[in-house]
């Protein structure tokens, strides 16, 4: 029988890990990680019988829990690496490449939950493949502005941001943009004032009125950020609230999306701060996205062409360029956030401390025909996590013997014998295992 869950006093979490707990496993505070959980991602779908429920969230981190009952990964000198290259800030746009089964997912995992330990606000997505594939998608417009709007994996993102950080984006005000606030000032001197004209809706393209419902989003203008009753006190919170007021209005869904992380840019590029904000550093910003190249490959949408009959049943498939939150998620090439510029002038180097980060991960086994390797003109750092080398597959073995998932130790031996079979792919290691008695889950 597996023993239970349980933490020791010799389990350190992440923010307590040093040199030398290299090549050893440690704990995850799952609270961290809400967006992990298969539950989680099957929050927007129809509930499917036990035993068939709909997969989602960190996959690599759900096979070790399934394997040994435990939330527990291996920290590795590549991890150990990756965690002091975000707290430096000096390399804003870091891009996880490697062979399938390296352990890229997981790495990204315990950035994430490491970053939250200390007091980031993180947007983890598990996988870019939820953006892509599955629940509803509405037309939006048509041209170079118009694409699809997502509804379900727009609010999937949403409550994954508020689950984790509800209370620290209620304390974040709307920033202003910058430049709309003069760009707006310039407009409302050519224009007369009337008393009764409906407030301007700022984001998106959408039908309804301000706050009141439809598709308006809340305006980030030049307004007080505490006022009462002035339409101020307007928090992040609220730009999540509202994506998730309603189930059938894909583009408020959407908009609000793009919205909070817009904001979540400026906040983490210094680019605008609130008009009344107060001493204190606002929290740093961290954008984590796995499977990133699914976001330029084709979808799993497809819609019928003009010309085609019905009863051809023949549907072009939508590219990720095509759906309008994917598109507005390759984060490593967006300016605005990475903070060369912003940053600078706040008093940073280039890409300084005070920058958002953004982390991406590809997949080398894609679901859907997403590019191996992507073509990026925005500068980034392209970091190569190698498969599990001798030492870790030794430990990993060592591990699952502890917690009851392997029948039975491995000898050095069988160790060194296992490494050579899988590669250091940490999968295979579990799959491999039995084929020299070691029978592992």
């Amino acid at each position: 029988m597996r023993p239970a869950l349980t933490l020791t006093q010799e389990q350190p979490s992440s923010a307590q890990l040093t040199p030398a707990h290299l090549r050893s496993y440690y704990p995850l505070n799952l609270a961290l990680l809400p967006e992990a959980a298969r539950g989680s991602a099957g929050a927007f779908y129809t509930p499917r019988d036990p035993g068939h429920e709909r997969r989602g969230g960190c996959k690599a981190l759900q096979q070790e829990m399934e394997a040994t009952g435990r939330a527990s990964i291996l920290y590795r000198p590549i991890m150990a690496a990756l965690n002091g290259a975000v707290a430096a800030g000096q390399q804003p746009r870091l891009l996880l490449t490697g062979p399938a089964g390296c352990g890229k997912s997981l790495a990204l995992l315990g950035l994430v939950e490491w970053a939250r330990q200390q007091g980031w606000l993180v947007v983890y997505v598990p996988s870019c493949l939820a953006l892509v594939r599955g629940g509803y998608f509405a037309r939006r417009g048509r041209g170079a502005a118009g694409g699809w709007d997502t509804l379900t994996s727009a609010q999937q993102l949403l409550k994954g941001v508020m689950d984790a950080h509800g209370p620290l984006l209620q304390s974040l005000p709307v920033l202003p943009v910058p430049g709309r606030a003069a760009r707006r000032q310039q407009q409302q001197q050519h224009e007369p004032r009337q008393a009764d004209k409906p407030a301007k809706v700022e984001e998106g393209q959408g039908q309804g009125q301000g706050q009141a419902g439809g598709s308006g989003l809340l305006e980030e203008g030049s307004g007080s950020a505490s006022g009462a009753g002035g339409g101020g006190g307007r928090t992040l919170q609220d730009v999540a609230l509202r994506g998730l007021s309603s189930d059938d209005n894909a583009q408020l869904a959407v908009d609000s999306a793009l919205q909070l992380i817009r904001q979540l840019q400026l906040l983490g590029s210094g680019a605008a701060q609130p008009p009344d904000s107060q001493p204190g550093q606002p929290p740093r910003v961290l954008f984590a996205l796995d499977d990133y190249n699914y976001l330029y490959g084709p979808t799993d949408y497809g819609v019928q062409p003009p010309s085609a009959s019905p009863l051809q049943g023949r549907r072009r498939v939508l590219d990720a360029g095509e759906l309008i939150l994917a598109r507005g998620l390759r984060l490593l090439e967006s300016e605005l956030g990475t903070n060369p510029v912003a940053a600078a002038a706040a008093g940073g180097g280039a890409g300084g401390v005070g920058g958002a980060v953004v982390v991406a991960a590809t997949t080398a086994t894609p679901a859907l025909p997403a590019p191996r390797s992507l073509a990026l003109e925005v500068p980034h750092t392209v970091v190569e996590v190698p498969g599990f080398d001798e030492a870790e597959t030794a430990a990993a073995l060592a591990h699952y013997a502890a917690t009851g998932a392997a029948t039975r130790a491995a000898s050095a031996a069988e160790a060194r014998h296992l490494f050579a079979l899988t590669g250091g792919n940490g999968r295979e290691l579990r799959a491999k295992a039995g084929a020299l008695g070691v029978r592992v889950g």
